[in-house]
């Protein structure tokens, strides 16, 4: 995430100064206006002088993946049902559902 940002840190301060009469930018994620509030506040987090030690208002959500299916891949130590159900770190969120589609097809 911090590759990207630094990546794309034009885009990210022209979103948060200019949002509608820029590049709108931030239109392009896939939560536009998250995506706004937190290039606000990245630009917000350098313009302070310290961003290693700004303190940040924006909201993080964070939510479980079916959480009786994290519950049960844990105390069972199961590495597939883990990744099925978002309890380590992958390139993509991932859709247990979608898992259980894919095996009874």
């Amino acid at each position: 995430r911090r590759t990207f940002v630094q990546q794309n840190l034009g885009q990210v301060l022209d979103s948060a100064r200019r949002p509608l009469d820029g590049a709108r930018w931030w239109m392009t994620g896939d939560s536009p206006w998250q995506l706004l509030a937190a290039c606000m506040e990245v630009a917000d987090a350098l313009a302070s002088g310290d961003p290693a030690s700004f303190k940040s208002r924006l909201a993080v959500h964070q939510d479980g993946s079916c959480n009786g299916l994290q519950h049960y891949s844990a105390l069972g130590r199961d590495a597939r049902g883990a990744e099925a159900v978002n309890m380590v770190q992958l390139e993509r969120p991932a859709d247990a559902y979608s898992a259980v589609r894919e095996v009874v097809e």
